[in-house]
C-alpha cells in the first residue's frame, strides 16, 4: 500500500505538511522501485519474481495473459492470481486470491493445491489438491466429500468453479507432491497418487468431453450378474487406472508428461517410465539411468521430443529423447555443484536454450542446443526461496516467473 502521509497523520505546520508529503513520495518511490526491479529481465537474468510465500506450483497462459501461483500454508487463499501484460510485466496491484473449496465436515483438516495447469484449448484451469489432518474417524467423509480434482471457468481475469472430480477411495490423501497433465488435444487428464497394488502408487485418468469435463464410465453393479455372467451397469466418476509397482515402489506424484492421448511418461525409481494405455500386453515401460537418484521431478521441451528429469534435494539432471512418448536413446546425465532440487525441468526455448531447475535459494539455468542437449555451463541466479518450487515459462514473452519467499532489496 502506498503511504498517504496528509490523510494519515494530522500535520500542524506548513512545513511538517511538506515534510510529510516528501516522506509519502519518498516511500512511494522505494515501493514502485522495488516493483520494478522484481519485473526486469534480461538475457543473462531473465526471472520476474512474485511474492508468493510458500509456493507449491505455477503456471501461466500466454493466450489468457495469466499467470497462477499455487500456495500451502496461508489461511486466507490457496491461489494467487495475477495479470501479464504484453511486455510480460505482473499486474500486482491487480492481483486476486482464490480459497479452494473444502468441504464442512473437514474444517479441522488442511487443504493445499500440489499442481494448476490450463486446458491446450478452452477457457478451463484444473487444480490438482490434496488435504493433511483428517483423523482416522474422517476417512469415509474424505472419500465421500472431498474434491481433489477442481476445474475452473476463466472469465476475464478471473475464476469460477465449475465442477469437481476425483473422490473416493480410489484417491490417496496425505501427499507432498502431486501431478496432472492435459494432453496435446484436450482429450485426457492423467493424474497420479492413486492407491495401487499393496504398498505401491497407481497412475489413473479421466477421459475429458468436448467441453473439458471428465467423463464417467460404465461400472458393474454389484450382486446383478445374471445368467450369462453379466452384470448390470451404471455410470460412475472413476479413473481408468494402473498400479506402476514393478517400475516405482512408492509414488508416482513427481511429474506426468503426456505427448499424446494415449501414452503418459513419469518419474520412476532410478529413471523414467510410460503408460501407453492402448497397449494390452506391455502397457508399461521403464528405462533405468544409471547413477540416477531414486526420485527425479520430470518436465518436457515444448518444441521437441525430449524430457529432463531433476534429482530431489540432489544435483544430478538428466535428458532423454523419446518418440511418442517412448524413450529411444541413452540419456545424458550432468552433475550442478552444490544444487539442491525441488522443481520440475522447466525448458525456455528462447534466445538462448535453456533448461530451469528451481532448488534451495537458487535456480540454474542449464545452456541446452537446438537438439535440446546439454551444452556449456551452468549459470545460477540467488532467489530467496528456501525450496524453488513455483517456477513456470512463458515462450511468448520468454520470461521465467519464480515465486519466491521475499523479493530481492
Amino acid at each position: 500500500m502506498i503511504f498517504d502521509a496528509p490523510h494519515a497523520i494530522k500535520l500542524r505546520s506548513w512545513r511538517s505538511r511538506l515534510v510529510g508529503l516528501l516522506v509519502a513520495a519518498a516511500i512511494t518511490v522505494v515501493i514502485l522501485s522495488l516493483r520494478a526491479s522484481a519485473q526486469e529481465s534480461t538475457p543473462d537474468n531473465p526471472l520476474v519474481q512474485v511474492l508468493a510465500p510458500g509456493a507449491t506450483c505455477a503456471t501461466i497462459s500466454d493466450r489468457h495473459g495469466l499467470l497462477l501461483i499455487g500456495v500451502k500454508g496461508q489461511a486466507d487463499h490457496h491461489l494467487r492470481v495475477l495479470s501479464v501484460d504484453a511486455q510480460g510485466a505482473v499486474d500486482f496491484d491487480g492481483a486476486t486470491t482464490l480459497k479452494l473449496p473444502l468441504p464442512e465436515a473437514l474444517k479441522n483438516a488442511t487443504n493445499y493445491p500440489l499442481q494448476v495447469v490450463f486446458h491446450p484449448t478452452l477457457d478451463l484451469v484444473y487444480v490438482w489438491q490434496d488435504l493433511s489432518g483428517a483423523t482416522a474417524a474422517q476417512q469415509a467423509t474424505v472419500h465421500a466429500t472431498f474434491d481433489h480434482l477442481l476445474i475452473y471457468a476463466i472469465e476475464g481475469r478471473s475464476l469460477t468453479l465449475v465442477a469437481g472430480a476425483a473422490r473416493g477411495e480410489h484417491f490417496l490423501h496425505g501427499q507432498a507432491y502431486g501431478a496432472i497433465a492435459v494432453d496435446p488435444r484436450g482429450r485426457r487428464i492423467f493424474m497420479s497418487g492413486l492407491p495401487g497394488d499393496s504398498d505401491v502408487q497407481a497412475l489413473g485418468y479421466f477421459d475429458l468431453d468436448q467441453h473439458g469435463m471428465p467423463m464417467p464410465v460404465p461400472t458393474p453393479i454389484a450382486g446383478t450378474l445374471d445368467g450369462y455372467g453379466l452384470n448390470k451397469h451404471e455410470m460412475k466418476l472413476i479413473p481408468h487406472r494402473i498400479s506402476v509397482g514393478n517400475v516405482q515402489n512408492h509414488t508416482t506424484a513427481f511429474g506426468l508428461v503426456a505427448p499424446s492421448t494415449d501414452v503418459v511418461m513419469f518419474s520412476a525409481y532410478n529413471g523414467a517410465a510410460l503408460w501407453d494405455t492402448t497397449n494390452r500386453r506391455a502397457a508399461l515401460g521403464y528405462f533405468p539411468i544409471y547413477g540416477a537418484p531414486r526420485d527425479n521431478l520430470i518436465g518436457a521441451h515444448p518444441d521437441l521430443p525430449v524430457i529432463f528429469g531433476a534429482a530431489v534435494g540432489s544435483h544430478q539432471v538428466y535428458q532423454m529423447e523419446h518418440a511418442d512418448g517412448y524413450l529411444s536413446m541413452l540419456p545424458a546425465t550432468i552433475s550442478v555443484a552444490g544444487a539442491r532440487f525441488q522443481s520440475k525441468p522447466v525448458v525456455m526455448p528462447g534466445a538462448p536454450n535453456r533448461v530451469a531447475i528451481g532448488g534451495a535459494n537458487r535456480i540454474d539455468l542449464l545452456p541446452l542446443d537446438a537438439e535440446g542437449r546439454f551444452v556449456g555451463e551452468t549459470k545460477s541466479i540467488a532467489v530467496k526461496c528456501a525450496a524453488v518450487r513455483g517456477l513456470t515459462y512463458s515462450s511468448k514473452l520468454d520470461r521465467l516467473y519464480v515465486a519466491v519467499e521475499a523479493l530481492p532489496e
